[in-house]
């Protein structure tokens, strides 16, 4: 479980991004998730946190991950 999320599985992947088919405990139902992973600008550290490839991305993924905080972009559908 990963924030009331059960991760059970990719859907698919591009260059921006990671989506998943999840199960939400909260609304017991199959959700898909989009997790913000910019590949070229990102590594993936301890196997689940996403961080800059290099110090110069930092400011990159910081306002990549300010716009998916804002409401209206937060993306999560039932599935």
């Amino acid at each position: 479980m990963l924030h009331g999320y059960k991760l059970l599985r990719v859907l698919g992947a591009g260059g921006f991004g990671i989506t998943y088919l999840a199960y939400d405990a909260n609304l017991d139902r199959k959700v898909a998730i989009k997790e913000f992973f910019p590949r070229s600008h990102v590594v993936r550290k301890n196997g689940i946190e996403v961080v800059p490839g290099s110090e110069s991305q930092g400011d990159f993924i910081r306002n990549g991950l300010e716009c998916g905080h804002r409401p209206g972009n937060v993306i999560k559908a039932a599935v």
